[in-house]
């Protein structure tokens, strides 16, 4: 008699190479999805640096402060991105809380990137320790976390 069908042995060896397929699919998706979501942080940042040079020129000084939301948007940008790290910095490189003997005079953007980004290699780095931003950390926040994921930028 002769036997049709499959055996057990091999549909287990199917449905495990199956397996193993759908997880390798799964792990590339959420690496693009991690991508995804770094290219839109950094344009946000390039957005965000934007704004600032328009109100700098506007006002001639930046935004005083770390609280971008209520100063820039609508105003200058749509809508700023909750994860960005701002310190406005005054002459004596310290936060600058705005007040005309110190204004403003340059400042420190960032958000942190969920991968190793190559654009890290060439991002500004910058530590203002007045001010408690760090460019070189994982968060743009605490210094000595490592490695660096922070994507910062200045004028």
């Amino acid at each position: 008699m002769q036997k049709k069908g499959f055996t057990l042995i091999e549909l287990l060896v199917v449905i495990s190479i199956i397996a193993l397929l759908t997880s390798i699919v799964l792990s590339s998706l959420n690496d693009a999805r991690k991508k995804s979501r770094d290219t839109a942080r950094i344009r946000a940042v390039n957005e965000t640096r934007t704004a600032l040079q328009i109100y700098y020129n506007d006002n001639g000084a930046y935004v005083t402060g770390s609280n971008l939301s209520g100063v820039l948007s609508p105003t200058y940008i749509p809508v700023i991105n909750t994860e960005l790290f701002y310190r406005g910095i005054n002459p004596t490189n310290t936060m600058c809380l705005g007040t005309p003997a110190s204004p403003c005079v340059t400042y420190n953007l960032g958000i942190p990137l969920e991968t190793n980004n190559s654009i890290l290699n060439t991002d500004k780095d910058s530590v203002t320790t007045g001010a408690g931003f760090y460019g070189t950390s994982t968060n743009c926040t605490v210094s000595g976390v490592s490695p660096d994921r922070c994507y910062d930028v200045a004028p």
